[in-house]
């Protein structure tokens, strides 16, 4: 069982996803992260005191509260600030709700009209079927006819993901990278050269290798959630237009045995303290962390004390980075009598001030702003701030340190040429090609199935 379930893992990273959507020196330094150029002129959020109307929001998280205050909860009080005068309506449902129930009430709400206006979601294969039957609003037009939206200020590979001919159905908040982490003594010593993961075949040649060389006992790969290493090598094999599906062309099956390979050298750490203890006692040689800024943040604080981390993602078979997004996205009900409205809630959400809110609880702080100008602010509050400064022996270096790793993760976030979507086609192929992997079933025949269950999930 234990076996099955690595094997598992190992092929859920092959496919996470193959869909891809496309002068004092330390004044110097510090300059390099100061907001200049496109970010010197952000604007800050103006509502309208005399909009009206109502507003009606659904969403899947927790009762708010003082101890919960996260994104979405900061963003309603935002809301009711900047538009006092429109009645806002939450239809929120708790975590502790079945989530394929809540998923089967609330598309059964937008085909009956009678949904929320507008409602934050997963995105998966029935926002596609919506938006085919006309369910879900185009919402572009109101992103064009507003000049002071600066999309400049946003990630545009995941703020222009979801558009079809320049329409915007789906709306994302933020994303998430797939990134390894190792430290630089560590790496020295295994030999294993960061720069010629040029992609994601070069990535798993060499990991690969350092998996094949290690002793029987060692485990020189550890992860942290299900996914070993999710990772986007961002081919696409589903054809909309033909509603075809086609695996078995794809360059993936040496590359699939590598993965499961590389399943039998992973550790399974839970705990932050856990993984982090083991690279710096040098007892694992490779990381993968989690989505988001916290495990980035917190690694690179923790282990920059004793050595130098060294993070680096795990790319696309274009040698860029295919991003993973959040599970919350925004879309807007056609059938809602107040667009309007239900866009000034979007431009809350897309707002510097509560994208910066990532450090709150919930969900949203898994993921990456997709603002521009809150990412780079959020990380100098984190690593440059007084009190991340004070606690240092060496300020200036680690003042230093702090602004070359904010550098480096801002070029990452600029070279995110696509974006992750539908988790479900990732499972379907990971459960058909398990057998290939226990010796019970060809490669081909594995493949066949697998095109066969994606081709009825997104088609029908």
């Amino acid at each position: 069982m234990k076996k099955s379930l690595s094997i598992l893992v190992a092929i859920i990273l092959v496919m996470s996803l193959f869909t891809g959507c496309n002068k004092d020196k330390k004044a110097n330094t510090t300059s390099k992260v100061e907001l200049t150029s496109e970010y010197e002129n952000s604007t800050e959020l103006v509502g309208d005191p005399n909009a009206t109307g109502e507003l009606t929001v659904g969403v899947y998280g927790t009762e708010p509260s003082e101890k919960n205050l996260d994104m979405f909860c900061m963003a309603v009080e935002k809301f009711k600030k900047l538009y006092p005068k429109v009645i806002l309506n939450i239809d929120r449902v708790s975590y502790e709700t079945e989530y394929k129930t809540y998923q089967n009430k609330l598309w059964k709400s937008v085909q009956d009209g009678t949904s929320p206006d507008l409602f934050i979601n997963y995105r998966n294969i029935e926002a596609f079927d919506a938006i085919k039957n006309n369910l879900i609003a185009d919402m572009s037009s109101y992103f064009e006819k507003d000049s002071t939206f600066q999309s400049e200020e946003y990630n545009q590979a995941v703020l222009n993901c979801n558009d079809h001919d320049g329409k915007k159905f789906i709306i994302p908040l933020g994303y998430s990278m797939p990134l390894l982490i190792s430290t630089k003594t560590i790496l020295k010593e295994h030999k294993f050269d960061v720069n010629q993961c040029t992609d994601f075949y070069s990535t798993t040649d060499a990991l690969y290798e350092l998996a094949n060389n290690a002793s029987t006992d060692e485990k020189p790969l550890s992860r942290l959630s299900w996914n070993i290493f999710p990772v986007s090598i961002g081919l696409n094999f589903i054809d909309y237009d033909s509603k075809t599906v086609s695996l078995s062309s794809m360059k993936n099956k040496e590359c699939e045995k590598k993965l499961s390979k590389l399943s039998d050298y992973c550790m399974f750490d839970n705990y932050d303290e856990e993984w982090i203890d083991k690279l710096k006692q040098k007892k694992t040689v490779i990381v993968q962390l989690r989505d988001g800024l916290q495990d980035p943040i917190n690694s690179y604080q923790s282990i920059n004390t004793t050595d130098e981390a060294v993070i680096f993602p795990w790319r696309n078979a274009n040698g860029n980075i295919q991003a993973r997004l959040a599970y919350d996205n925004i879309m807007v009900s056609n059938s809602s009598k107040n667009k309007q409205n239900a866009y000034f809630f979007i431009k809350v959400m897309l707002s510097k001030d509560i994208q910066l809110l990532s450090e709150f609880g919930g969900s949203y702080k898994q993921f990456i702003p997709i603002s521009s100008y809150a990412l780079k602010e959020y990380l100098k509050k984190k690593l440059l701030s007084e009190e991340a400064l004070s606690i240092s022996t060496n300020r200036q270096k680690t003042e230093s340190d702090a602004i070359k790793f904010i550098n480096d993760f801002i070029d990452l976030t600029n070279q995110v040429d696509g974006v992750d979507n539908d988790l479900k086609i990732c499972s379907l192929f990971a459960k058909s090609m398990l057998p290939f992997y226990e010796d019970q079933k060809s490669y081909e025949e594995c493949v066949k199935d697998a095109e066969s269950k994606i081709q009825a999930y997104v088609f029908g």
